[in-house]
Order: C-alpha cells, then structure tokens, then sequence
C-alpha cells in the first residue's frame, strides 16, 4: 500500500551499528528519505527532502482503512 502513496520510492530494510534492523524509504527523484527506527513498542521516523514519504504513505494508508472506505484493489 505505502508503494502506491510513494511510487518512486524504493522500500528496504538493513541492520544499524546497533544490530536494530531499520526501515529506510529512498526517492531519488526528488532527494528525499524517511528512516524508521524501532523504538520500545513503537517506531521513530526520520524524514528529509521535500516531501515527507513516511507521512504521505501514512496518509494513504489511513485513508483507505479509514471506516466506510470501500475495498482497495490492485491490478496489474
């Protein structure tokens, strides 16, 4: 889902010095990244460049689970 708010971005995953694995979402069209961290039970999120990734794929994704939506469906 947070592909399709973000679609240029790329999505991975690598360990930090500290062995936390960390989620790192990278758009080279326009610079700009977001880094998410583990944090106890939750997470804490980096972000930079001119558009906020994590906060637009936050937004879509609350937005299509939001109560009422109807169903998301995906086509190739």
């Amino acid at each position: 889902m947070e592909q399709l708010a973000v679609p240029n971005a790329r999505f991975f995953t690598m360990p930090a010095d500290d062995g936390a694995v960390n989620t790192y979402v990278l758009d080279s069209t326009n610079d700009s990244f977001s880094v998410l961290s583990p944090d106890g039970d939750g997470w804490t999120v980096r972000q930079g460049g001119p558009v906020l990734l994590w906060d637009e794929a936050e937004r879509s994704l609350r937005s299509a689970i939001r109560p009422g939506a109807g169903p998301v469906r995906v086509r190739r």
